[in-house]
């Protein structure tokens, strides 16, 4: 949603605990359409990245670096 701030947004799941809604601005959040639209179903998901290429000026893909914790 980075390169489209016009596009409505909405929470990433729908959860209605108190402690979660009081927290929920620090919650990824979804779009309405297109990549960004999160259905929750693993089905849809795999059906929709089969079908068709998964490039996204929006979306940015890294490596993460891990870090060695001494125990």
């Amino acid at each position: 949603m980075v390169d489209n701030p016009d596009m409505a947004r909405g929470p990433l799941m729908d959860l209605s605990s108190g402690y979660l809604q009081r927290g929920i601005q620090q919650f990824p959040r979804s779009g309405d359409s297109g990549s960004w639209l999160v259905k929750h179903a693993y089905e849809m998901d795999a059906e929709r990245l089969r079908g068709g290429p998964v490039e996204d000026p929006g979306l940015r893909f890294s490596s993460v670096k891990t870090v060695a914790y001494a125990s």
